[in-house]
This record gives C-alpha cells, structure tokens and sequence, in this order.
C-alpha cells in the first residue's frame, strides 16, 4: 500500500480488553483499557508492506481514561511487529515536550502488555521537559519524587532495567545533574537500585528539601546554601554507598560512606569523612568557634545535634576555639547527646595533652569538661584561656 497523503478527522478507537484487570490509572497507563476520541492525524509519504513507513506532520489526540491529551506528535516513522522507530521526533503531551529519535523493540505487540519488562527503547533524548503529574500517567507510584524536570541524554534499555549515558538533569529552579546512570527496579521507586557516575551536581539546600521530602533531612542542612559535587552513588534511594566531593557554603566534605535513612528514625551512616574546613561558627552560631578540619572514620547515626550518636576515630587537622587555632588533635572516642567522651590527643605548639574524659557541648559558650589529663605544656596566654 502507498499513499502520497493520509488524514484522519475526528477519529475514535479503544482497546477494551475483558481479560485483564481494569485499574482505573491507579497504577499508570492502561495499555489492556484506553480510549481515544479527537484523532487529527497528517502524514505524507506513506508505505506499508513488510514494514509501514511515513512521515508525520502532525497528530494529535486526547485519552480521558488515562488522563493524556496529546497536542502535537510528528516526525518520520517506521513499524513492524517487531519495532517502532522515530526520527526527528517532536511530541507535547499535557505539560510534556519529548525531542529526539527513538526505537522500541519487540517480539510482538502483545509484549506492549508488559510495556516495562518487555519493551526494549533505544533513545537520543535532545530535550525532555516533564512534570510528577505527566509522569504519573506512566508509572502512578512514582508521582511523587518526581520535581518539574529537563532531561537529555542517550537512552538504552527496558524501564526496569535501562542505563542513560551523558545524562543532564534540571530540575526545579537551581538543581542540574551532569554524568551517566543505571536504574533497575522500577516503577516501584522504594525498590530502585542506582549505580551513578556523577560529574556535576549543582543545587541548593532548599531545594533539596523540595526534591526528596519524602526523605526527613536535618535542618542543619539548611545552612548549607548553595551545594557543588561530584562522585558516585550506589544503592537504593535510603540506603546506598558513596564517594563523593561536597563544597558548600559552611565548608567542603569528601565522604566515602555507607549511609541509611531508616523511616521514622535518624540517618545512619559509617565510612571515612575528610574536610579542608567547614565552618563551626555558622552551625553553633557561637563566636568562640570557627573552622575546623579533619580525616575522620565515623560510624554512627543522627545529623541533628540533639540525635547525634556517633562513634568516631581519626585526627583533626585544625580547630579554631576562643581565637586560637589548635592543629593535629587525634580523636578515639563517642559523641552523644552534645557530649564528647573518650581519649584526645594534642600536639600544638602552644599546647600539649594526652586527655580521657568528657567534653560536654549542650551550652557552647560554656563548655563542661569532666577528665584525667596529662599536661605537657600550655602557654594560656596564647591560647586565649587567661
């Protein structure tokens, strides 16, 4: 069959598939039930053999049973029974725009009833703009952790399993993600497995806040501004492994780390945490303190400082107390309710002490201390202690 030219008016169609469950979207779209009404199709140069080829200019139409109103679909198409591919694709859907090429494979439009398991896509996103409403069309359970969203990037595999390569993510106002990526397990989100490779991560504290709320995340996180990094992550979305290089308004932080967020309980996390400053000042809001770096082996849990539970083991490169900066304290020991206790090693030039006790932090102006120590040396002038 050829045709210079096609054109479709008004057209209807639906699938009513009386074997399968009807879900009414609770769960996405219905490929077994839908319904179509307001058919415009325009195409040229169209043949249909082994394989129909043509060219869209436009079509357009609008499902109310699964809540879609596509308002422009056009460029060159092929289709078989085993694949569907389009070329210089532009598609508008509700809220959503789809640019660039794409190909499904298949054994058999029937595979289309396990459209995530079964379908294999092959994509070069050049632009796609989306929204947690538009998403939820696809995939209802994912609603949610879905922010307004830019995407690009090259798109190979299944919806449970696929990997995308030069990704780029905006998302929001302020959030861009730059690197490559591996999802499994979807469209259950709490099940999805992430291998990341991040190149750049570029946001800020409150809208990290917006993106993951359904994550309960300290409020000191609040102070953090703005937030640049780079690593990788792998895991799940609450409890994953990461490498990763922080730099934010308070400081900079290298984390390599296991970390877990436990519903309705404090963080956990345990690996080695390195900073070349972050800025006590501006978490204690306390005069006395300023910078403070460290290499640290931490296992523990809680970022708040009223929940903080943590071991802690390693050497503190630098602190700034009372206009003093110490250097090279070494650390062995438990913070627990703003308290401190345990062995500190300190080899300063204006101090010297081998320390085991406690260190009580509740009042920062006017710390408790509670210890056996041996005293070297210390010039308290110099240290701003007289």
């Amino acid at each position: 069959m050829i045709a210079n030219d096609l054109e479709i008016s008004q057209g209807k169609f639906g699938i009513h598939n009386h074997t399968k469950e009807r879900t009414y979207s609770k769960k996405g779209f219905e490929v077994n039930w839908f319904d179509v009404d307001t058919l415009q199709l325009t195409a040229n140069d169209f043949k249909w053999d082994s394989v129909m080829v043509f060219n869209i200019e436009n079509l357009s139409a609008r499902s109310k049973s699964n809540d879609i109103n596509l308002t422009q679909l056009k460029g060159l198409g092929q289709i078989s029974d085993e694949f569907i591919d389009a070329q210089n694709l532009e598609l508008t859907y509700n809220q959503s725009i789809v640019k660039g090429t794409a190909r499904l494979s298949f054994n058999g439009f029937e595979e289309f009833n396990d459209f995530i398991n079964k379908v294999h896509i092959q994509a070069d996103l050049k632009e796609v703009r989306t929204n947690a409403h538009d998403v939820a069309v696809w995939a209802k359970s994912v609603e949610k952790y879905v922010p307004n969203t830019l995407i690009s990037g090259q798109f190979d595999g299944m919806l449970n399993d696929f990997q995308v390569k030069n990704l780029l993510i905006n998302a929001n106002q302020y959030t861009e993600i730059r690197g490559d990526v591996s999802i499994k397990g979807l469209p259950d989100f709490d099940k999805m497995f992430v291998d990341a490779n991040i190149q750049k991560l570029q946001t800020k504290s409150a809208e990290i806040k917006k993106i993951v709320h359904y994550i309960k995340l300290p409020k000191e996180l609040d102070l953090a501004g703005n937030i640049n990094a780079n690593g990788s992550f792998k895991g799940y979305i609450k409890d994953f492994n990461t490498n990763i290089s922080v730099k934010t308004d308070v400081g900079n932080l290298k984390a390599n780390a296991h970390m877990t967020f436990p519903k309705n309980s404090a963080p956990i996390y345990k690996g080695n945490f390195q900073s070349s400053g972050i800025s006590l000042k501006k978490i204690t809001k306390s005069d006395k303190f300023d910078e403070v770096a460290f290499n640290l082996n931490i296992d523990g849990k809680g970022f708040d400082l009223n929940q903080l539970n943590t071991s802690v083991n390693g050497l503190i490169t630098k602190l700034d107390y009372n206009y003093y900066r110490y250097n090279d304290i070494s650390l062995n020991g438990k913070f627990q309710n703003k308290k401190f206790e345990g062995d500190i090693q300190l080899k300063d030039d204006c101090a010297g002490l081998d320390f085991n006790g406690m260190v009580d932090l509740n009042n920062p102006e006017n710390p408790i201390y509670n210890f056996y120590a041996k005293l070297d040396k210390a010039d308290l002038q110099q240290l701003n202690l007289i």
